[in-house]
């Protein structure tokens, strides 16, 4: 059984001297692309934007002009051989998962939360706890 809305819209709101605001669209089952993507992730900034896909990506200015692309094959051998040379180093991988792949995972599955008890929550990343919420204390 599915514990997740086929589509999702999450808005992430992150505060300090310069707020921001991240919005994360989850579209499982959606039979359209999205900016001709199938499956992908978009990134807009005040100057431009980014969509990756599987394979390609592009870069565009906010006029959308193509500033930039590639459209190369989806060989994993790379990243294999890389994650092999660092358990034998015992180095760190440029994008490893303490440090992306937590964070990245975790405002995924808050949205997930959110989404389930039906409101807004305040996070608390310090401790990694939501803030004042008796219904999200354990133990």
């Amino acid at each position: 059984m599915q514990k997740w809305p086929d589509r999702l819209q999450v808005n992430s709101e992150f505060g300090g001297n310069f707020p921001k605001l991240l919005t994360d669209e989850m579209r499982i089952w959606a039979s359209y692309p999205f900016l001709g993507e199938k499956e992908g992730a978009a990134v807009y900034g005040d100057k431009g934007q980014i969509v990756i896909g599987n394979r390609p990506w592009k870069a565009l200015d906010a006029g959308g002009q193509v500033l930039g692309d590639f459209s190369g094959n989806n060989d994993e051998a790379a990243h294999v051989q890389k994650f092999i040379d660092c358990i034998k180093s015992r180095n760190r991988p440029n994008t490893d998962l303490e440090t992306v792949g937590h964070s990245s995972s975790l405002l995924c599955h808050m949205g997930n939360v959110a989404s389930r008890i039906g409101r807004k929550l305040q996070f608390d990343p310090g401790n990694e706890t939501f803030v004042d919420d008796a219904d999200m204390r354990t133990g």
